[in-house]
C-alpha cells in the first residue's frame, strides 16, 4: 500500500498527507466508501503538519500528488472537520478559458492622482490592489453602482448551509467553518463579495467564493455576486461567477479588464530600441532558456522578489502554483537579466530594480523588447518580427532552432517547444501596443 501511495513526494504537503494515509486505515476506507471525515486533530496527528496549511488547496497545482493520483477532494465541513471524498469530475476546481479580453483604458481621476500613499507601482497585496481598484472607480464600473460601500473584510465563521455533491449524490451541511473573502462591498441592492489575487490564475478551488457566497445567499434577501480579481503587471481582470448550491455547478458569466491610460507604443519605437541594440552575446550557461510563456508573471515575479518574497517555495506559495513553475518564471526573469542569485535567495539586479520603479505599463513593454532585443539566441526571431509587421506566424524558426541546439545544447522536439514561449512573448509586445 505504501508504494501504491508514494510517488513523487516534493512538497511539504505531498510529505504530510502520505504520511496521513499511510497511518491507520483512512486511505481504505475513503477508497471503500468514497467519503471519510477527518478531524483536524487527525491532520496533525497522523501528518505531522499544522491542519490548515494541510487543507490550503487554492489550485489544482497546490493539490498533494496523492489527490492527484486518485481524484481526491477535500472540504471544510464544520469547524476542524473536513470530507475527503473521490470525485471524478474533479467539480471542486474550475479551469479559466483562454480568452482575450480588451484591456478597458480608465483615466486617473483626481483622488487617486494626488495620492501618496497608495501608488500603483508599490503594489504588494491583494487588499491594496482592491483598494486602488476602488480608488481609481475601477470597481464601480465594472459592477455598475454609483452607490459602493466596503463592509466586508478578513475571517468569518459560516452559518448553516447545504450542498449538493453530485459526485457523492447527496447533499452534505455545511456548518461554522471558518470563510474568507478579500473584500465585500454593499450597495443598496446587492453584495459583491470578492476573492482577489496577485498575478493570474489559470484555475482555482471554487470553495473559496462558493461557501461565502452560501453562506451570505442564506443571510440577506440583496443579490450576492460572487467575483474573482486578479491584478498583474498593471491590469486589474474581474470575472463575475455564477454558482448555485450543487458543486460543480460554476460558470461565468463576464469578464473585463482594466487599466490606467498610459503611453502609446508604435512599431517604430521598437524598430528603433532594436537597432540601437547592440548585437550582444547576452548567455548564460547555468540559465536554461525560458519556458514561462505568461510574461506578465515574470514581470510579477521581479515585483514580488523585489518585496522579499526571493525564493522558489516562496515564490510557488505566494502565487499558488507548482514548485516546478516557480523554477521556470525565476529562470525566465533570470534569462532577462532581471534577477541574480545571491547569498540568501534571489536578488533584483540594476535593471531589475529600474523595472520595478517604472510606473507607465508601456515603459515595462519596451524594457522587456530591449532585453529580448540583445540576446542573441532572439535577435534573428524578432528582426523577421519587425520586418513582417509583427506577425509572429510569418516568422522561420529554423535559425532559432539551430541556435538552441547550439547554445542551449536542446535536442529533438525541445527547441521547437520552446518556441510556444517566444511566440507568447512576441504576441505581449504586439498587444503591448493597442
Amino acid at each position: 500500500m505504501k508504494e501504491k501511495l508514494k510517488s513523487n513526494l516534493r512538497t511539504e504537503n505531498d510529505r504530510a498527507w502520505y504520511r496521513f494515509f499511510e497511518n491507520r486505515d483512512f486511505f481504505e476506507v475513503l477508497t471503500s466508501n468514497k467519503e471519510i471525515i477527518v478531524s483536524s486533530t487527525d491532520l496533525k496527528k497522523y501528518g505531522g503538519r499544522e491542519p490548515r496549511l494541510m487543507a490550503k488547496i487554492d489550485t489544482r497545482e497546490e493539490l498533494p500528488s496523492i489527490f492527484k493520483k486518485f481524484n481526491i477532494s477535500l472540504l471544510p465541513i464544520q469547524n476542524k472537520q473536513y470530507l475527503l471524498f473521490i470525485d471524478d469530475s474533479k467539480n471542486l476546481f474550475y479551469d479559466f478559458p483562454i480568452l482575450k479580453t480588451p484591456v478597458i483604458t480608465k483615466f486617473p481621476n483626481a483622488t487617486i492622482s494626488n495620492l501618496e500613499t497608495l501608488q500603483e507601482r508599490h503594489i504588494s497585496s491583494e487588499s491594496k490592489a482592491l483598494d486602488f481598484a476602488y480608488i481609481a472607480s475601477i470597481l464601480k464600473t465594472f459592477t455598475g453602482e454609483d452607490n459602493l460601500w466596503l463592509t466586508i473584510r478578513g475571517r468569518q465563521y459560516s452559518s448553516n448551509f447545504d450542498l449538493i455533491i453530485p459526485a457523492l449524490n447527496r447533499t452534505q451541511t455545511i456548518s461554522s467553518t471558518q470563510i474568507e473573502v478579500d473584500a465585500g462591498y454593499e450597495s443598496n441592492d446587492a453584495i459583491y463579495l470578492i476573492e482577489a489575487k496577485m498575478g493570474n490564475r489559470t484555475n482555482f478551488n471554487v470553495r473559496q467564493l462558493l461557501f461565502p457566497y452560501l453562506n451570505w445567499s442564506s443571510k440577506t434577501k440583496k443579490q450576492v455576486v460572487p467575483v474573482f480579481f486578479t491584478f498583474s503587471n498593471g491590469v486589474y481582470t474581474i470575472h463575475e461567477f455564477k454558482f448555485s448550491n450543487i458543486l460543480g455547478d460554476t460558470s461565468i458569466l463576464r469578464t473585463s479588464s482594466y487599466a490606467l491610460a498610459d503611453s502609446k507604443i508604435t512599431l517604430q519605437n521598437l524598430m528603433d530600441i532594436f537597432k540601437q541594440c547592440p548585437e550582444s552575446d547576452i548567455y548564460n550557461p547555468q540559465v536554461p532558456f525560458p519556458q514561462a510563456n505568461d510574461i506578465n508573471k515574470v514581470i510579477d515575479t521581479v515585483t514580488v522578489i523585489d518585496q522579499g518574497i526571493n525564493s522558489k517555495v516562496e515564490l510557488a506559495s505566494h502565487f499558488e502554483f507548482d514548485p516546478r513553475q516557480a523554477d521556470y518564471y525565476a529562470n525566465a526573469a533570470l534569462f532577462l537579466g532581471f534577477i541574480k542569485r545571491g547569498d540568501e535567495g534571489f536578488e533584483l539586479t540594476k535593471i531589475g530594480t529600474e523595472l520595478t520603479q517604472e510606473t507607465s505599463r508601456a515603459q515595462r513593454v519596451l524594457k522587456i523588447f530591449n532585453r529580448m532585443s540583445k540576446i542573441q539566441v532572439l535577435r534573428p526571431v524578432i528582426q523577421q518580427f519587425l520586418s513582417n509587421g509583427m506577425d509572429e506566424q510569418a516568422i522561420d524558426y529554423n535559425a532559432f532552432i539551430k541556435n538552441l541546439e547550439k547554445y542551449y545544447s536542446l535536442r529533438n522536439t525541445t527547441p521547437r517547444r520552446r518556441i510556444s514561449t517566444v511566440k507568447t512573448w512576441l504576441i505581449w509586445i504586439k498587444e503591448g501596443l493597442s
